[in-house]
């Protein structure tokens, strides 16, 4: 039977009440109906229900689920594809904005009503844009309590309704039709102040940096089956062709304005490591970049793993970020490992490196990782380091010493020692950010052409770091490290080699003091005749000057030194002015180049005589020169300790004396006041002292020099008073507060000051005395860091520390007293270790052995408790790594799976 005619607009009240009241089957019935009578199930209703379709209606419909009542719709007519006139919106939008993920498939389910994934909204927003926006609103709710959250959201709703925008949004990016613009941020019809949070970062970002970055920088991080959707979506994204490293605000710097940061940058920030895991499989992906800051990918997401993680929610939300670090320097990836460990030891605008950032981890494990994978010491602008020295004394014996057995007392046991932390970067840490992609693919090239075969012959040598090596001698931290014997071998290995090139340079500037001494005593001295025979080879009469052989040959080692002294500058550069026997070098050459100018070109009166006096100093400071040269090739004698004591209490005598230089010129001009013989003439003595203070004296009638006669007398007589020589009965008091003047300066400069000198030099000599190993590496610290280019004699060397030593010998000879060992490098060479580092190596080695069988033995009840605790913790975290493993290896072979192309069986 017929049914009976009805009104369009019964039909359309009924859907609406029907859908309303939840009347399934007496909606079915209307649409039978409505499809009878041709009614169009498009049209909008009117402004009491916001002039929405039947089908709006049925996708914003939020008391029950409507998935039925939409499929009806769509199976009975409604048009997926319908553009509403008055709201400007398809039902797609609709679902998007409900993120109702069964309305989204049923809108794409049907070929022939299927919803258009690329119509936009009046916002000039496709579904992806609002699905995106409706992710932001979602995790930013994540920063709210729970009572501050619309309906009391828990936690779990959150992660349910992100979860449910990752599965719209990664429904949509596999449409075959979908042509989105992916590269582009959409351009919004409204002003930034009008708009909502979500959509200022739509209208500034690309869809790919809104989901690599989609929470705030402070956010707790997210769970693993978000992640996983997370690296799902970017893996289709990126699978669609779109740039991975595109970005909204083109040509900006990283970091400058909104929209300037690569997806990578944003991911790898928030701790989103199986994102940047994703990104490593497209070799497009840059990682070589750097934001405004100079910092790179390494400085962001330590330093903000440490900002927006562990100090805001605790050490345990840091691990996302160090797992980022694990997973930008696996072995995975090639390339993306080489160019990270090409950037690891970049400094950034602060002065830090990324190690700097990641010092403050409560696990120090990530500390070592880098530090394993080519991170070097570094100190910053204040003066930190960025290593623990603590962490790194563990990492050497962890990580730089092998022990062949536990058996140390076996005659072929064995310690092997790694040096490759001492080694220079491959790549220059300063070298240009463009520049250092090219570095790092040719590097890689290397590493692999080098795999397998026998890289010894071919390998490039390398230089030692001499530069980072300077600072276990100059921050006092660092200082006790100088003992262990990863470090102490290294320097003996390094100075062995390097000691024929100082003894050479020690000879070639023996020979030169010794010509000067010959030179000046033919020109200046009244000995010369003691000196030997003076061969003259040409005079110049008119000059009254002679050309010697003498002279000859010092103008030549003068020539060459100053060539050596050029080819130092060249390879020291800015470094060349921080040693101070450099300016002692150049001082001495200067001062011989003006010995040997004639005396007719000097137009001065006592000419002759400031070149006699200049040539004392020239060979005072010579010699001082010689005997720092001397120091370089007798490391292991007592010179160096003595040179040490000298120069150190040198340092503190006139760092005081400098102090206290006003009281003494306060005394002298006292004593010129009170003890000057002649209180007439002293105007007259001053005058004539200051016109010619060389050549003035001051003389009394009955011809004494009278001392406190001028103010520079005074000055150098109360300085001779103050060394202790007082001529008390020579000093003419007249008066009794004289004795008050001369006892006050007893009491407050010989006395007092005196011995705070002698204390303060005690106590230094005693500081050198008892650290006098320390003191001695940093001598071969600070020799090596002038050499700057010293190269890489071994990366690993094998220590036999139960074999016989050798005897040190001189000519042949054997010298009693500490012995030597022979040790091999992994370049077959040999040297000799001195037998305190042989056996300081195999001490740390017996130490962790008993250490970690004492903490075995030595159990109570209430550490058993706790170990018993602590496996728990460790099996719960063993299995969590399990279940995040198998949930990779699902993951991998369900991108596996969606990638095989689909086929269809007859």
């Amino acid at each position: 039977m017929p049914r009976p005619a009805v009104s369009h607009k019964h039909l359309s009240s009924e859907l609406a009440r029907q859908l309303d009241d939840e009347e399934y089957d007496g909606f079915q019935d209307t649409l039978g109906a409505a499809r009878e009578v041709g009614y169009n199930l498009d049209e909008h209703y009117g402004k009491e229900v916001g002039f929405k379709t039947i089908l709006h209606l049925a996708i914003d419909e939020d008391d029950y689920d409507t998935t039925p009542y939409i499929d009806a719709l769509l199976q009975a007519g409604a048009s997926a594809k319908h553009v509403n006139s008055q709201l400007f919106s398809a039902p797609i939008h609709a679902a998007a904005d409900e993120v109702k993920i069964d309305a989204l498939k049923l809108l794409l389910k049907y070929p022939n009503n299927k919803a258009d994934v690329n119509a936009v909204n009046k916002l000039g927003l496709t579904a992806i844009h609002i699905l995106l926006s409706k992710l932001l609103d979602f995790a930013l709710l994540q920063n709210k309590q729970a009572s501050q959250r619309p309906g009391k959201m828990t936690d779990e709703d959150i992660d349910k309704n992100i979860m449910n925008a990752f599965e719209g949004i990664k429904l949509v990016c596999m449409q075959k039709e979908l042509r989105f613009d992916f590269d582009h941020s959409p351009p919004m019809p409204i002003s930034s102040d009008r708009m909502s949070y979500s959509h200022k970062k739509i209208s500034t970002m690309t869809p790919l940096q809104i989901l690599c970055s989609f929470q705030t920088w402070n956010a707790a991080p997210i769970s693993l089956k978000l992640h996983k959707g997370l690296a799902e979506i970017v893996d289709i994204i990126l699978n669609r062709g779109v740039d991975p490293n595109a970005v909204s605000a083109k040509n900006a710097v990283v970091g400058s304005v909104a929209g300037s940061t690569p997806p990578v940058f944003l991911a790898a920030t928030r701790g989103y490591h199986m994102v940047v895991e994703v990104f490593k499989r497209f070799f497009d992906t840059n990682f070589l970049i750097e934001n405004k800051f100079q910092q790179t990918i390494l400085h962001m997401v330590l330093k903000a793993g440490y900002n927006n993680k562990i100090l805001v929610h605790g050490d345990e939300c840091g691990r996302v970020n160090e797992q980022t670090i694990y997973a930008l320097l696996s072995d995975n990836n090639n390339f993306v490992k080489h160019a990270m460990k090409s950037i690891i030891n970049r400094v950034d605008s602060s002065g830090n490196t990324a190690l700097h950032y990641a010092k403050h981890y409560a696990n120090q494990e990530v500390v070592k990782f880098m530090l394993k994978n080519g991170a070097k010491l570094h100190k910053n602008v204040q003066g930190s380091v960025n290593v623990n020295p603590k962490i790194l004394e563990d990492y050497f014996f962890e990580d730089c010493m092998e022990a062949s057995s536990e058996d140390v007392d076996d005659e072929e046991f064995f310690i092997k020692i790694n040096f490759g932390m001492f080694a220079l970067p491959e790549v220059d840490s300063s070298m240009d950010i463009s520049k250092v992609r090219t570095s790092a693919q040719a590097w890689m090239i290397n590493v692999e052409k080098d795999t397998g075969k026998n890289v010894h012959k071919k390998k490039k040598k390398t230089r030692v770091d001499t530069k980072r090596l300077e600072y276990f001698s100059d921050v006092d931290q660092l200082r006790f490290i100088l003992k262990h014997p990863v470090l102490s071998s290294f320097l003996e290995m390094e100075l062995n080699h390097l000691k024929t090139g100082y003894i050479i340079e020690f000879l070639l500037y023996l020979l030169f003091v010794l010509v000067i001494f010959k030179y000046f005593g033919e020109r200046f001295t009244s000995i010369k005749q003691n000196l030997g025979t003076t061969f003259v080879i040409y005079t110049f009469q008119e000059w009254n000057y002679n050309i010697t052989v003498t002279s000859i040959i010092c103008a030549v080692l003068v020539l060459i030194l100053i060539l050596r002294e050029l080819y130092q500058l060249c390879k020291l550069r800015k470094r060349y002015f921080h040693y101070f026997e450099n300016v002692i070098e150049w001082s001495v050459l200067i001062l011989v180049i003006f010995s040997l100018l004639p005396n007719y070109f000097m137009k001065f009166e006592s000419s002759k005589q400031v070149q006699k006096h200049l040539a004392a100093f020239t060979f005072l400071l010579a010699f001082m020169q010689l005997y720092l040269l001397l120091v370089r090739i007798v490391p292991n004698t007592p010179i160096p300790l003595y040179i040490n004591m000298f120069t150190t209490v040198l340092r503190t005598y006139t760092f005081i004396l400098l102090s206290y230089f006003a009281f003494l010129l306060s005394f002298a001009f006292a004593f010129s006041l009170v003890f000057a013989k002649d209180d007439g003439n002293m105007d007259t003595m001053i005058d004539s002292t200051n016109s010619n203070m060389t050549s003035t004296t001051e003389v009394e009638d009955d011809g004494e020099i009278d001392h406190f006669g001028s103010i520079w007398y005074s000055l150098m007589k109360t300085i001779i008073m103050f060394a202790g020589e007082m001529d008390y009965t020579d000093i003419p008091i007249q008066h009794p507060l004289g004795y008050i003047l001369f006892l006050l300066f007893v009491f407050l400069m010989v006395i007092v000051l005196m011995n705070l000198l002698n204390g303060l030099a005690v106590s230094d000599i005693h500081k050198i005395q008892k650290e006098v190993d320390t003191y001695y590496h940093i001598n071969i610290v600070e020799t090596l860091a002038y050499s700057r280019y010293v190269p890489m004699l071994a990366h690993e060397i094998k220590i036999s520390p139960n074999i016989k030593p050798e005897n040190q010998k001189l000519l042949g000879i054997d010298i009693p007293g500490a012995k030597k060992y022979l040790v091999e490098t992994d370049s077959k060479h040999t040297f000799y270790l001195h037998e305190n580092t042989v056996k300081a190596a195999k001490d740390i080695i017996i130490d962790r052995q008993a250490n970690s069988h004492a903490q075995g033995e030595k159990i109570t009840l209430d550490q058993v408790g706790e170990d018993l605790i602590d496996m728990k913790k460790e099996q719960a975290g063993i299995k969590g790594r399990i279940g995040r493993i198998e949930e990779s290896i699902e993951l991998i072979l369900e991108i596996m799976q969606s990638r095989r192309p689909t086929v269809d069986r007859v």
